[in-house]
Formats: C-alpha cells, sequence, structure tokens
C-alpha cells in the first residue's frame, strides 16, 4: 500500500480509496468553546498538530494554505509525534486535530469525535495498491484489495 498520486513506475497501482482531510474535536470541546463559524475562528481556536512521518503528511499550515486561507497567526497548543497521541488529546478535549477519514471514522460514529464543516481538503494523492510489475494480479490480492476497500468495521 502506498499513499501515492497513482503513477508508480516500478508498478501497476490499483485504487483502494481518496482522502478527505478535515478538522475534528471532542463534543466536550465544543461545549466549552463553541464552533468555530470562520476559518479565521478556527486558526484562533486551540490546535493539535502531530509530525509529520510520510510523504504527503500535512500539518494544520499546509491545510489551511490548501483550503485557500492564510491566517495571519495559528493558536497551536500542542504538538505530537504521532498522529495517534494529537487524536487522543483532542479526543480528551485539548483542542482541535485535522482527521484523516479512514483513521478517524470509528471515532466520529462513535461520537468520541466531531467533524467541523467549515473546509474538507481531498489531496490529489490518495491510497493504492502497488503491485511490482512482472508480478500478476492474483484473486488472492483482488481479494485483499476488495477487503482493504470495504467500509471500516465496529470492534
Amino acid at each position: 500500500m502506498r499513499y501515492v498520486d497513482g503513477n508508480w513506475p516500478d508498478g501497476t497501482s490499483t485504487l483502494l480509496f481518496d482522502v478527505e482531510v478535515f478538522p475534528v474535536c471532542s463534543p466536550a470541546f465544543l461545549e466549552e468553546y463553541g464552533t468555530p463559524r470562520s476559518l479565521d475562528d478556527l486558526a484562533k481556536m486551540a490546535l493539535v498538530e502531530s509530525d509529520a512521518t510520510s510523504e504527503g503528511w500535512m500539518g494544520w499550515n499546509e491545510w489551511f494554505r490548501a483550503v485557500g486561507y492564510r491566517p495571519a497567526r495559528l493558536n497551536k497548543v500542542l504538538r505530537c509525534s504521532l498522529y495517534t497521541d494529537a487524536i487522543q488529546a483532542v479526543r480528551y478535549g485539548q483542542g482541535i486535530a485535522l482527521g484523516w477519514n479512514r483513521l478517524v471514522d470509528d471515532l466520529l460514529r462513535s461520537g468520541d469525535l466531531v467533524r467541523i464543516d467549515l473546509a474538507t481538503l481531498r489531496p490529489s494523492d490518495a491510497w493504492f495498491v502497488v503491485v511490482p510489475h512482472g508480478r500478476t494480479i492474483t484473486p488472492v490480492i483482488t481479494q485483499l484489495i476488495e477487503w482493504l476497500r470495504g467500509e471500516p468495521t465496529r470492534r
């Protein structure tokens, strides 16, 4: 699996799913601080960020630029080494993080997180399965692709 633009020189790429990136926080955070009504409001709220762990990963600066807004200043209150730590901090009311749809879908469905619908970014990159040239896409690989494309399940 690779997070790429689909053009991979050493293999055949098959799209698994597109990506959406949007702000998320806990219901308690919204209750205490209110829902931001604009991107300017969002930039002034407590923003939680994580370090980029792979190519294509984005933080708040990149996200705001990509959605066409350049705030004078961002109110970043917490920076975590890992995305999972940033999401945990947000679950416990520490601020607002960027939610990557396939990574936070279960938390949104359970109500642990809520989506702030001010802007959604759909990056040009997406998740692909890349089968090296010279290898056949077997029925087992096809099954794996279909399983990976399936909706995330609750545990």
